[in-house]
């Protein structure tokens, strides 16, 4: 697997981990990231969250402030656990923050890294795939706005009062 977790030192210290991720990846050489499952399976995720703090905690202390994130790449051990290996620190925005933040805009909801959960305002949990990288060559000449009239003719639109709709869920095994 290649997960991720969102760190976020402030300006007092205070660190807030928003969110983990399971990356998907893909391409000619398995390198290309094709999107994330938020949040990260619940087998590991509040481990990556604690792994996450520790570097945090460390990095405060080095002056560095606002959001980073670490991926990993996490081996299943032959009795089960996990073994996570920190690959590259991303001291920016990446590719899951954006998707994240809509979620939070969406929903009012929080992350909770002890339990590895979303919960939304209303207390349904909620999970989502996003991806930067969807292309097909059918695709070619499609505009903004046909994209959307495709989504709400196969009825794939956002709906708000369920908060769920293209891309969130509330069954994790959707995705």
């Amino acid at each position: 697997m290649s997960p991720s977790v969102q760190c976020v030192i402030g300006t007092s210290d205070i660190i807030e981990i928003p969110s983990t991720h399971d990356q998907l990846l893909g391409g000619d050489d398995g390198q290309i990231f094709l999107g994330a499952i938020f949040p990260a399976d619940k087998e590991y995720a509040s481990t990556l969250a604690d792994i996450g703090n520790n570097v945090a905690r460390f990095l405060a202390k080095k002056g560095v402030r606002g959001r980073f994130a670490i991926d990993f790449i996490s081996v299943r051990q032959d009795d089960g656990q996990w073994k996570h290996f920190a690959i590259e620190i991303n001291l920016r925005k990446g590719g899951t923050t954006h998707p994240f933040m809509m979620i939070q805009f969406l929903t009012a909801g929080e992350y909770d890294s002890e339990k590895g959960i979303f919960l939304t305002a209303s207390g349904n949990q909620r999970y989502y795939f996003a991806s930067d990288n969807v292309q097909n060559e059918k695709y070619i000449g499609t505009t903004p706005n046909d994209l959307i009239d495709i989504a709400m003719f196969h009825e794939l639109m956002y709906d708000g009062a369920a908060q769920e709709g293209s891309g969130l869920s509330s069954d994790r095994s959707a995705f």
